[in-house]
């Protein structure tokens, strides 16, 4: 009656729906080392291709992982994105931070 069910880590169909064809402002990857942000790009699009989850600035590609293993949760401010996956390229687990392009309406 007052206990909630845990929410489930794994993105659902409509995570994805929200956050396809978003313009991105810049993104960064947490540093666990130095405990600090490293940018990876600005100006660019985040992007749901076939079975992954791309983020490209600047006509390069930043960052990509499979969609199947992906975890994602937005901002609480509704300014970005956290995507946390494992890179396709590299093989490691790695987490994101996509900041939205705000556009005045």
């Amino acid at each position: 009656m007052f206990f909630r069910r845990k929410k489930s880590e794994k993105a659902r169909a409509s995570d994805f729906a929200k956050i396809d064809k978003r313009s991105i402002k810049y993104v960064s990857e947490r540093d666990p080392d130095n405990y600090g942000e490293r940018i990876l790009g600005k100006n660019g699009a985040l992007n749901i291709v076939d079975k992954d989850i791309v983020i490209v600035c600047e006509g390069r590609e930043v960052f990509r992982c499979k969609k199947a293993g992906a975890v994602i949760a937005e901002l609480i401010s509704l300014a970005g994105v956290v995507i946390t996956g494992e890179d396709v390229y590299t093989g490691e687990r790695k987490t994101v931070t996509a900041y939205y392009q705000y556009y005045r309406k």
